[in-house]
């Protein structure tokens, strides 16, 4: 387990998997598990570095996060964000 997630190629691979995962569903909510698993592996790749088996769960969680309100702003700046489903 450690092996793979210390793994750059893992990581991209996983990242390509939900932009891929995306594309079928297209409502923009995978994109950001995608971008965050790509910049995990380069991240790993780059940097050489060696995380065990929680911290690289860690970033890739912080990654999406930080990636996923990114997004949201970008698109509010834009006018592409028609607002969420659920308010009255």
């Amino acid at each position: 387990m450690e092996v793979l997630l210390n793994s750059p190629l893992s990581w991209v691979a996983i990242g390509l998997i939900f932009v891929i995962a995306e594309t079928l569903v297209g409502d923009g909510t995978l994109l950001s598990f995608g971008c965050s698993g790509i910049i995990l592996g380069a991240m790993i790749w780059l940097l050489d570095l060696k995380l065990g088996v929680l911290w690289p769960l860690v970033i890739f969680v912080a990654l999406s996060l930080l990636v996923s309100m990114l997004t949201r702003r970008l698109m509010k700046k834009t006018g592409r964000y028609k607002g969420d489903i659920n308010t009255y």
